[in-house]
């Protein structure tokens, strides 16, 4: 393959960079909040990804998931590998930004439940939500991960992809 072809070649890294780019900053009229969203002129793509970090649609939509979305494909754009990915993915460092996740969805609990299963005591509260949060953070990527995989395995990316070119 030569370095022209090298340059066309898609793959899940490009489409991270593609999709990071995606992301803009919006704020509801109602309340002045803001929050990040996909462009609306992102392809379907980007917004099957998405839906599949949601768990497929079982999720209603929301800020926090739309964060650790943007966050898993900047970590994935900055990166040549997956692991190092996520490796460089860290939970809030503010304990108003951990209490804020858990406090936005009844369900977050559930990852405290998995945090203690999984790490065992805890010697401050603050350590158990960052735990819990890293949780959800690293089910995301996975999630991001795999519906980038798949996009690029149908093609569909590539199409659109290509159709920019």
């Amino acid at each position: 393959m030569d370095d022209a072809n090298d340059d066309l070649k898609i793959t899940i890294q490009s489409l991270a960079v593609e999709m990071s780019q995606a992301f803009e900053k919006a704020v509801r009229p109602s309340s002045g909040e803001a929050f990040r969203k996909l462009k609306d002129v992102a392809p379907d793509w980007m917004r099957t990804v998405c839906r599949k970090a949601h768990d497929d649609g079982e999720l209603l939509p929301d800020d926090h998931r739309y964060e650790f979305i943007e966050q898993a494909v900047d970590a994935l754009a900055n990166h040549d590998d997956t692991d190092s990915a996520c490796e460089s993915l860290e939970p809030d460092f503010y304990t108003s930004g951990l209490t804020g996740w858990l406090h936005s969805q009844n369900s977050r609990v559930c990852y405290i439940s998995e945090a203690m299963e999984e790490y065992g005591t805890f010697k401050d509260g603050f350590k158990l939500l960052a735990a819990a949060q890293m949780l959800e953070r690293e089910e995301v990527f996975r999630q991001v991960l795999d519906a980038l995989q798949k996009e690029l395995a149908s093609g569909e990316a590539r199409d659109d992809a290509a159709g920019e070119a």
